[in-house]
């Protein structure tokens, strides 16, 4: 009788130490749940950030004054009052110039 009970106390004592190991691993797989979530969740919030603004930029370009338009405009209402000026570089090349230089690039 004694030996069933040694063995039933050794079967209770094996199981309690497997119920332990089962529980750090159910923690472990929690925290790592727990890790890959919030890892997922900053890489959501950087790419929904980065979305944004590119809207916001998007939106700035779109409301940006129309530089060739205007440049044309200007030359039209110089040439409307005094033609005998002639202009000795088209407007594309001032385009260009404008738009090599970096520190209008930033500006805009």
């Amino acid at each position: 009788m004694s030996l069933i009970l040694n063995l039933n106390r050794e079967h209770k004592e094996e199981l309690k130490e497997e119920l332990k190991e089962h529980k750090k691993e159910l923690l472990n797989l929690t925290e790592s749940k727990n890790e890959s979530f919030l890892s997922l969740k900053n890489e959501f919030n950087e790419a929904k950030n980065l979305a944004e603004t590119r809207a916001q930029h998007l939106l700035q370009t779109e409301h940006i004054v129309n530089i060739r338009g205007a440049l044309k405009f200007v030359c039209a209402q110089i040439l409307k009052k005094d033609k005998s000026i002639v202009f000795t570089e088209p407007v594309d090349k001032a385009l260009m110039r404008l738009f090599q230089d970096e520190d209008f690039k930033e500006s805009v």
